[in-house]
C-alpha cells in the first residue's frame, strides 16, 4: 500500500539554534509560519519557516498556542510589538491557511499539521 503523500516527513532541526525546534514526533504539529509587513525584523530577519509546535495534551492545538510558541521561541526582540495579552497587537493581520483568522475563531481556531499561519503588520512608520 502506498504511503499517504500528504504526510510530512521528519526534517532536520532548524538551522537557527535559538528557536529550539526539534524533529517531528507524535507530540508535535508541523506548522508553516510567515512574517510580513516588517514583522520579520523582530523575528531575526526570517520571513518564513516551518516549526514543530508541541501539541497540548488532551486538546487540539490552537492559534493561541502557535502565537505563544512564536513569541517564546522565535521572537528575537520587542515582544510588545507582537502580542498584547492573549492576542496579537492591533494592526497585525493574522491568516490561517490564507483566510482571516476571524473566520476561524481567532485565538481559539484549531491548527492542524501542515497548516500555514501568516502574521502581517499593517502599521508602517513614515
Amino acid at each position: 500500500m502506498a504511503a499517504d503523500s500528504r504526510r510530512l516527513a521528519p526534517f532536520a532541526p532548524c538551522q537557527l539554534a535559538q528557536c529550539g525546534c526539534a524533529p517531528l514526533d507524535s507530540g508535535m504539529v508541523r506548522v508553516g509560519v510567515e512574517f510580513g509587513g516588517g514583522m520579520d525584523l523582530i523575528f531575526g530577519g526570517v520571513k518564513s519557516r516551518e516549526v514543530d509546535v508541541p501539541a497540548p495534551e488532551g486538546r487540539a492545538l490552537t492559534l493561541l498556542d502557535v502565537m505563544v510558541f512564536c513569541r517564546d521561541r522565535l521572537l528575537q526582540e520587542r515582544p510588545e510589538l507582537f502580542m498584547k495579552g492573549d492576542s496579537v497587537r492591533p494592526g497585525i493581520l493574522v491568516l490561517l491557511n490564507d483566510a482571516d483568522w476571524e473566520l476561524h475563531g481567532t485565538t481559539a481556531a484549531e491548527v492542524e499539521d501542515g497548516d500555514q499561519v501568516v502574521f502581517i503588520s499593517t502599521l508602517h512608520g513614515g
